[in-house]
């Protein structure tokens, strides 16, 4: 934030200044502040082109897209500009690149959940986990984001043990690259999701287990009152309400 504000009261920047910026809108969507990430990343993208930087434009276009996307706007207003960004990108570079393709099949999911599309949205993912390019030690954190998703369909389909391991995997990603046990947000989602499952198949202790670590991840990462920590503290809170009764 502080390099940032410096970007904004100088004026445009080069390469690296653009890429800062989109960055932090980047964190504001994750922080769940959306509206501060759109002020952000509107005609971030366009900039990025004029200067010839496809790749950045790429990726403010995305969190433009998806600070949209978090703050209601229905999906055929932000479909668009996710096709856009395929465009931008161009075909060769749109089909090497596993990683922009993850992030714009996280919005698109969300809707294919809710629309009950969830056949045609394991199609897609399954098609993203065999990219050539997951299997590549540079590329943990697109294929623990494809696994979440994966995870998430297979969660909503009713196809337990097949959320199940895809959600065990994409934990241990996260765990791999955290810097601490208890102090990252990417292993807080991904202990929240596989808490839900383990919930949905009835294993009470171990989802009580996890979502009370799952609280304590997320609190560190992304603070007590992001929408992530809250629900996890509301499912702690139940299962042990539930366990008490029981």
């Amino acid at each position: 934030e502080r390099y940032t504000g410096q970007i904004v009261r100088a004026g445009p920047r080069p390469e690296l200044g653009i890429g800062m910026l989109m960055d932090r809108a980047g964190s504001l969507n994750r922080l769940a502040r959306p509206a501060e990430a759109l002020l952000l990343a509107t005609g971030l993208g366009e900039r990025a082109l004029r200067d010839g930087q496809t790749r950045i434009a790429s990726l403010a276009f995305f969190e433009f897209a998806r600070a949209r996307h978090l703050l209601g706007a229905p999906r055929a207003e932000v479909e668009p500009l996710l096709v856009r960004i395929r465009e931008i990108t161009g075909e060769p570079l749109w089909q090497a690149n596993a990683g922009l393709q993850v992030l714009i099949e996280s919005v698109r999911v969300d809707w294919d959940i809710a629309d009950g599309r969830l056949a045609e949205a394991a199609q897609r993912i399954a098609a993203l986990l065999a990219h050539r390019s997951m299997k590549n030690a540079d590329h943990v954190r697109p294929r623990r984001l494809t696994l979440m998703l994966a995870a998430r369909i297979g969660l909503a389909r009713r196809d337990f043990a097949a959320a199940a391991g895809h959600a065990r995997e994409a934990l241990e990603l996260a765990e791999a690259s955290a810097r601490g046990a208890d102090t990252s947000a990417d292993v807080g989602e991904a202990l929240l999701l596989q808490s839900g499952i383990q919930a949905a198949e009835g294993q009470i202790i171990a989802a009580r287990s996890g979502f009370e670590r799952a609280e304590r991840c997320l609190r560190n990462g992304y603070g007590l009152q992001h929408p992530l920590t809250l629900e996890a503290a509301r499912l702690r809170a139940e299962l042990g309400a539930w366990g008490r009764i029981s």
